[in-house]
């Protein structure tokens, strides 16, 4: 839902049946077309920038690693991955 309620802001839909690269690559594409002359305009780019990152960040170090096994988590890296997703989550509430 977070997801979906990023790409709406970006202006575009989300097609649930591309993988996380491409949503990701629609994702920053809309992110480097947006405007940035009002302090209002460059807030928002910053605040979708910093998502597309943490969304990059939750992606790699989860999405793949756990849906193509290569790789097992200690406690401590489980808990940066949460933490990781959370802040994604708490960047999406304040766009959304």
């Amino acid at each position: 839902m977070g997801l979906q309620a990023l790409a709406t802001k970006l202006g575009f839909g989300l097609n649930v049946d591309r993988n996380w690269q491409e949503i990701l690559n629609d994702v920053n594409g809309a992110i480097k077309r947006l405007p940035r002359t009002t302090p209002a305009e460059k807030e928002f780019h910053g605040k979708c920038s910093a998502a597309a990152v943490l969304l990059q960040q939750v992606k790699d170090a989860w999405r793949n690693a756990v849906m193509h096994p290569r790789a097992s988590y200690r406690e401590q890296q489980a808990i940066d991955i949460l933490s990781c997703a959370k802040a994604l989550m708490q960047k999406l509430v304040e766009i959304v």
